[in-house]
């Protein structure tokens, strides 16, 4: 009788069905009877209702934060003895929006970053991810942004004690809860090292006797969640009702904008690179947004969110080679028009080609020397072709 082929992640089109059919009873011991299959099933059950809160929830906080520096602020302006500065003061608190209305964090984010995950994980070299570390990533990926739910502040820091009282009957064993907390943890917010969490992990150790490569399943989360910024995570219904504050609306319309994230063969350079397609329409290089006190165009926007994915995938590169090489990150941003004609497209790559320098916000051009126009520029353009009204 021939021998059956040995299941992999890509085999079996996921790390979902890889643990649904790889099934080894050996973790029943450790998961109260349960295989690591049946403890992630009932880890996402458990997690559910709260996945569903978390926009709620760090919503409710920021509103309670709001209210709570209102009332300081407008005790410290009644101390005021000039009226005039009394009245500036008072116009510049309500003049802000401190609500942050989150794009997407619940049950349909885990799922794209599970997706962007596998197409990480499905693409490695060698050494590929064992049954129990699928499960530890996969729980990871389940509780990264649980925190939220207490509010957006210091949100990976949260998850523990939720994570805790909710699966503390479904994996009882602490080291192994421990684990898994700290890969999700990693995936943003700041350490003693600055924002570099992951180095703070053991590169691997022991759990049941059993190899977790620690850094290595904080990288693919943390990556894959940087792809995971897509389309599907802006709220549409929110955008279209105009309901949005100054200070969310620009990461909800950043997402609407990013249609296409693909990891692909890169058969000039024998690795893989990140494809990145955003679909803009004319009226939209028109709007500004409030981002720090100041105005910004969402094409600027753009560029300063893929050059800070280019940090990210430098930094979890360090972390996920040799397993996998992903060498860069190719942009494309499609311009349409009122009937739909496709006017202009900016493209640009983003990868090592010299000494290594930290990519910083607003220095695509000066800083990357890329040649592309700042949505500013890009607007002028425009109204001079007669692209778009110059009615603002």
């Amino acid at each position: 009788m021939a021998k059956s082929a040995k299941k992999t992640i890509q085999s079996c089109g996921g790390m979902v069905q890889y643990l649904a059919e790889t099934n080894n009873p050996t973790w029943k011991k450790y998961h109260n009877d349960r295989t690591c299959n049946e403890a992630y099933q009932e880890i996402k059950k458990n997690l559910k209702q709260i996945h569903e809160t978390v926009i709620s929830g760090a919503m409710s906080d920021s509103i309670h934060t709001a209210l709570t520096s209102y009332k300081e602020q407008l005790e410290s302006i009644s101390l005021e003895d000039d009226s005039e500065t009394r009245t500036r003061r008072v116009q510049e608190l309500f003049t802000s929006d401190p609500v942050v209305f989150l794009n997407d964090h619940g049950p349909d984010h885990i799922e794209k970053v599970i997706e962007r995950a596998n197409a990480i994980v499905s693409r490695f070299k060698n050494d590929p991810l064992s049954e129990f570390e699928v499960f530890l990533l996969l729980s990871a990926i389940q509780i990264h942004d649980i925190g939220n739910v207490l509010g957006r502040a210091g949100h990976e820091k949260k998850l523990g004690e939720i994570f805790d009282s909710n699966c503390c009957s479904i994996i009882p064993d602490v080291p192994e809860r421990r684990v898994i907390k700290n890969i999700a943890m990693a995936h943003g917010g700041k350490s003693i090292l600055g924002k570099d969490t992951i180095s703070l992990l053991s590169t691997s150790e022991h759990i049941f006797n059993s190899l977790v490569r620690t850094r290595l399943l904080a990288a693919i989360l943390r990556f894959a969640d940087e792809l995971a910024d897509d389309s599907s995570r802006a709220n549409r219904a929110a955008i279209n009702l105009g309901i949005l504050s100054t200070d969310s609306r620009i990461y909800h319309d950043y997402s609407r904008a990013l249609h296409t994230v693909n990891l692909v063969e890169d058969l000039m350079n024998n690795d893989l690179k990140v494809s990145l397609v955003y679909e803009l329409e004319t009226e939209a290089l028109k709007d500004t947004y409030q981002v720090g006190g100041c105005d910004k165009f969402l094409l600027d926007e753009i560029y300063d969110r893929t050059l800070k994915m280019e940090v990210e995938r430098r930094y979890c590169m360090k972390f996920m080679h040799p397993y996998i090489s992903i060498g860069r990150i190719d942009v494309s941003i499609n311009i349409y028009g009122k009937t739909s004609e496709r006017i202009q497209t900016i493209s640009y790559t983003l990868e090592d080609v010299s000494y290594p320098e930290t990519p910083m916000a607003g220095q695509i051009k000066a800083g990357w020397k890329i040649d592309v126009p700042s949505g500013e520029e890009l607007l002028k353009t425009m109204i001079k072709r007669g692209v778009i009204n110059d009615d603002k």
